[in-house]
């Protein structure tokens, strides 16, 4: 699971307007985290890793049994909506 590129960039860039998101340890103009980059990391770690746990946030959101696993989520939800191009 990875964040758009267009996402990723508006989060890195919005990052970089917020003084209060800058890492303190670093010079002004190398102190932007690059929000969007972490977190499409983040999003491919927990995505990738095989049996990443899943909870629901509204379980009547699923039919039948909640999905227990980040794949088994994503699999039922690419299953409903269809091929994707």
């Amino acid at each position: 699971m990875s964040l758009s590129t267009v996402i990723k960039s508006l989060l890195n860039k919005f990052a970089d307007t917020q003084p209060a998101l800058r890492l303190a340890d670093k010079p002004l103009e190398s102190s932007n985290p690059q929000l969007g980059d972490v977190l499409d990391a983040a999003l491919d770690t927990a995505a990738s890793a095989p049996g990443t746990a899943y909870t629901p946030a509204v379980t009547g959101n699923w039919t039948g049994a909640d999905p227990t696993t980040v794949q088994a989520a994503l699999d039922r939800i690419a299953v409903a909506i269809g091929p994707i191009a």
